[in-house]
């Protein structure tokens, strides 16, 4: 479920990218800041926290290699997306019409493979320096630094990487037009990331069934001993899985071909089991009745 939600969402940020621009400057005012400049938000940014907060569990459940894995396999997807992307922009459709979608995808999909990078290794730096505990704060910070970086690098391609541009807004130079997206998509971003991680700590308990995530012990109930390579931060709290319980009857064959590998009851316990079936088949006042004086 992780996986599929980290996948989809990271896909989304270089298929949406800024097909559709929205404003926010008057919600913006709405609450009472004073804004100097138009604010655009790029679809692409609405799905990028939900990859981060997946990739957070991803990494504190199953460990820093397993998140890489999945991280692999998103840069594999994200070949075949700007492959596709590509296609668009130079195969005329039926209309004889071609788009400019990839080099924004290009973009794209650079801030979103920065981000979730540094996400995932500063979430595993910070767990092994916090001893696994605060994770509604690593994943805070985390994410927040591995946003800026990201967003950082989506400016940076856009300006600097030939042949890659946003698509012209009217009324708006490209340098002003990139600024906008960049600060308003970073902020607008690092906002849904801190609010689905609070929301994921008020909802521990029951993440802590599915999920199994919970609050770690106090320090003094803590083990010291220092976490093995590949193993996830938490996993001193996890209880291990014991191997279900099982009852070995000899059948009789075996019994006759040769010695059993049970150990047989003695007299002793014979007795002793007959006595608990006994005891078992009387009536609870039957059983009271023995132990009254008065009868004996």
């Amino acid at each position: 479920m992780l996986a599929g939600v980290f996948l989809v969402s990271y896909a989304l940020v270089p298929v949406l990218g800024a097909g559709q621009l929205y404003g926010v400057s008057r919600a913006v005012r709405e609450i009472g800041l004073p804004v100097s400049m138009p604010l655009l938000l790029p679809a692409g940014a609405f799905a990028l926290p939900l990859a981060l907060v997946a990739g957070g569990l991803i990494c504190e459940l199953y460990g820093r290699r397993r998140a890489r894995a999945l991280l692999v396999v998103a840069l594999v997807l994200t070949g075949g997306l700007l492959g596709l992307l590509w296609a668009t922009d130079h195969v005329p459709d039926f209309d004889g019409g071609t788009t400019r979608a990839f080099g924004p995808g290009l973009a794209f999909a650079g801030c979103a493979i920065l981000t979730c990078f540094l996400q995932l290794e500063l979430l595993h730096g910070l767990g092994r320096a916090m001893r696994g505990r605060h994770l509604w704060l690593r994943n805070t910070v985390s994410a927040v630094v591995g946003l800026a970086a990201g967003w950082g690098g989506f400016a940076m391609i856009v300006r600097y990487v030939p042949r890659v541009a946003l698509p012209p807004l009217a009324g708006f130079e490209p340098i002003e037009q990139l600024t906008m997206i960049t600060i308003t998509a970073s902020a607008v971003s690092a906002l849904a990331t801190i609010a689905l991680t609070l929301v994921m700590y008020v909802a521990r308990r029951a993440l802590a069934i599915y999920l199994r995530v919970e609050p770690f012990p106090s320090d003094a109930q803590a083990d010291d001993r220092e976490p093995r390579r590949h193993e996830p931060a938490f996993a001193d709290r996890v209880p291990a899985r014991k191997p279900p319980a099982q009852i070995v009857e000899p059948s009789p064959s075996a019994s006759q071909s040769g010695p059993s590998h049970s150990r047989p009851f003695t007299r002793d316990e014979v007795a002793f089991f007959d006595a608990g079936e006994e005891l078992a088949t009387k009536s609870a006042a039957d059983s009271f009745s023995d132990l009254n004086p008065r009868k004996r």
